[in-house]
């Protein structure tokens, strides 16, 4: 005798008739989808961790980036803001502790007026041992530190014509106009920045 989903067993009850695919199911995981569940979650836990990497060392870029920038934009301005008032730049110095010294590609003498008096003053800006200094003529070496971590420190001459507005490139003891070009290094981050100075005293007394 027979039911729908039961089964007639004599001297008992009727015990119902689980369908195959329900004891299929009830077995539980076995060892190959166990380890094809292992397999995704590690791929699912690489892929983050290589995503977090990757977005902390864009950060860790970007920090030492903005510092290098900073750094040189700073370092920049102290050249720059004496540089201005220069009268010439000194192609090859007999002050002080200058006697000897030229200006260069990596080196910067110029002649600048003393606050306060009618006298004047020569400073050197260049680079030792990574690191751009400035130097008065009467102060030992190596200076004033303005900047460390400097992988590269360029200065190109430039003569500014008033009547037609070119400037060719000149030696430096005819320059009017002065090009600076400093690299630093700071953590993976390696930046580049230019800036350009006239002598206005100079350019004043070749008018």
């Amino acid at each position: 005798m027979k039911r729908y989903g039961r089964s007639w067993m004599p001297g008992g009850p009727f015990r119902p008739k689980v369908p195959a695919a329900i004891r299929q199911r009830c077995r539980g995981l076995s060892l190959v989808e166990m380890l094809v569940a292992a397999l995704v979650l590690s791929f699912l836990v690489a892929s983050t961790a290589a995503v977090y990497q990757g977005g902390e060392k864009q950060q860790r870029t970007a920090r030492a980036y903005s510092l290098a920038q900073t750094d040189i934009r700073r370092a920049l301005q102290r050249i720059t803001r004496t540089a201005r008032h220069g009268y010439q730049v000194v192609p090859t110095s007999n002050w002080g502790t200058f006697a000897g010294q030229s200006s260069g590609m990596h080196q910067l003498i110029v002649e600048v007026p003393e606050p306060g008096t009618t006298s004047r003053a020569q400073v050197r800006f260049y680079i030792q041992d990574g690191n751009v200094y400035a130097q008065r003529q009467n102060v030992p070496s190596p200076g004033i530190l303005l900047i460390e971590g400097v992988q590269a420190l360029e200065f190109r001459y430039y003569q500014t014509d008033p009547g037609t507005g070119a400037r060719p490139e000149v030696p430096p003891d005819q320059a009017t106009e002065v090009e600076i070009t400093l690299t630093a290094v700071r953590g993976p981050a390696v930046t580049t920045v230019k800036a350009y100075v006239n002598l206005r005293n100079a350019i004043g007394a070749s008018l």
